[in-house]
């Protein structure tokens, strides 16, 4: 056991030790220790809006467990990563995951970006892009294609190419709309009610379309609830030392 605590303090810092004692002074297992009382928390307020259940990313954080869309024992999809596998039962220290919500010194071309991704707002370029988009009907031209798709993404690239919306809104994402195709004539923006009210894109009226404003930088009123992207909070200490508690303990489902 005390090789264990070496290789996570070693892991996460000296920061983490009283944390880390919390989570491990039970038995596996026991009451309020296990995965579903420490880490699956975690996963479903900071994880679940890109790495949901089905979603095109191929990693879930809903069931980390299942053995083609999980986590646990699977290889991760940047393949000149430092650690290959994302999870390593037992093994924290060799497992990606904790490489991605902890690491400061990621190589953004090998590894991508650290956990939860936080893209940041619409620069003014980009908002003239989409206000123009707008003005001229929101229409699938090449205008859409050259300037704004690549601002929307498509939900599957990684790195750059992967846009500012759609790892969490894109097809049958539980967060609508979806943006990897706004044309979608159910779930996507153009003419398409906004559950916070209004029309999520109003074609000749970017003022009044609730995509624009949400991405605008202007404060919003109550009811359009947070701009876009949104911005996740990093995970704290506490929460990186559970994670990685429960990689030590064997990545259990308990």
């Amino acid at each position: 056991m005390n090789n264990g605590k070496a290789t996570i303090l070693s892991c996460i810092g000296m920061a983490c030790i009283a944390s880390w004692v919390t989570a491990c002074s039970s038995s596996p297992g026991a009451a309020g220790t296990g995965y579903r009382a420490t880490v699956a928390p975690i996963f479903e307020t900071k994880c679940t809006n890109c790495h949901w259940a089905g979603t095109p990313i191929q990693y879930q954080l809903q069931n980390p467990f299942d053995p083609n869309t999980g986590v646990v024992g699977r290889a991760g999809s940047w393949t000149m990563a430092r650690h290959a596998i994302v999870v390593v039962a037992g093994q924290p220290d060799q497992s990606f995951l904790v490489d991605k919500v902890q690491a400061t010194d990621l190589n953004p071309d090998t590894e991508g970006a650290s956990m939860p991704l936080n893209n940041p707002q619409v620069t003014a370029t980009e908002l003239d892009a989409i206000r123009t988009w707008i003005l001229n009907g929101a229409n699938n031209d090449s205008y859409y294609q050259a300037n704004v798709a690549p601002i929307f993404g498509n939900g599957t690239s990684l790195g750059a190419r992967a846009g500012k919306c759609s790892y969490c809104h894109t097809a049958q994402s539980p967060n609508p709309p979806n943006l990897a195709d706004p044309f979608d004539s159910t779930r996507g923006v153009v003419n398409q009610l906004a559950l916070v009210g209004g029309k999520r894109v109003i074609p000749g009226d970017p003022d009044h379309s609730v995509l624009y404003q949400k991405v605008s930088g202007a404060p919003l009123p109550a009811n359009l609830r947070n701009p876009m992207p949104y911005q996740t909070p990093k995970l704290t200490t506490s929460e990186v030392a559970a994670i990685v508690a429960w990689i030590a303990g064997g990545a259990k489902n308990d």
